[in-house]
């Protein structure tokens, strides 16, 4: 339909720059496209092609952040705040 925006395109370009967390690519998404189905399929497909990958997200967003000076604690509080699950965020700590 006119108007309607491909949710594989939308979530490519936010991933051109950077590794994103599954929760905040299904937020721009939902924002952007609708479709809680077509979402999920969406996600499925670009973790099934390496696209999406919440455990080099949680390691690469931890060593940013260690980088910066935060401790575990300040880590582990941002990682669950992007939705990044507690022992995904404990390996990447």
């Amino acid at each position: 339909m006119p108007g309607e925006r491909d949710p594989v395109d939308i979530a490519a370009r936010a991933l051109r720059t950077r590794d994103r967390s599954r929760r905040d690519l299904d937020e721009r998404l939902a924002r952007a496209a609708g479709g809680s189905e077509e979402r999920t399929e969406t996600l499925a497909t670009l973790e099934r092609v390496g696209y999406l990958d919440e455990e080099r997200f949680a390691v690469t967003r931890a060593a940013t952040l260690a980088g910066r000076g935060h401790g575990d604690a300040a880590i582990r509080a941002a990682l669950e705040q992007e939705g990044i699950p507690a022992g995904t965020a404990e390996e990447a700590i």
